[in-house]
């Protein structure tokens, strides 16, 4: 199987967010490279920060293969948890997914 992407996105509170890329990266990210996650990209929606808000922040983390997501998945449980009580106070939304490369041999193309 092929490496696993675990995507965050969250909707900062209007104002919040750069307060909250930097609390993420501060907070969050460095027991995340701990448990083995690479962080391959921090995206903004749209693409500049709108005064008014409705920006979204899309984090896009990797985990080399399935034998790996489940030492990041069940460590530093309590630490997770906290982070993302935190976290809520500073946004409207926030989602987790993850996702692997399903394309096959031919890569999707027919």
């Amino acid at each position: 199987m092929s490496r696993i992407l675990v995507i965050d996105e969250v909707w900062p509170l209007t104002g919040m967010v750069e307060t909250y890329r930097d609390a993420y990266l501060a907070d969050y990210a460095p027991a995340a490279r701990r448990r083995g996650m690479t962080l391959e990209a921090v995206l903004l929606t749209p693409p500049l920060v709108l005064a008014e808000g409705g920006n979204r922040l899309t984090f896009v983390w990797s985990i080399p293969d399935a034998s790996g997501f489940w030492p990041v998945r069940f460590a530093d449980e309590d630490t997770k948890h906290a982070w993302w009580d935190r976290s809520a106070a500073m946004t409207h939304r926030q989602e987790r997914t993850l996702h692997t490369d399903f394309a096959g041999d031919d890569h999707g193309h027919r």
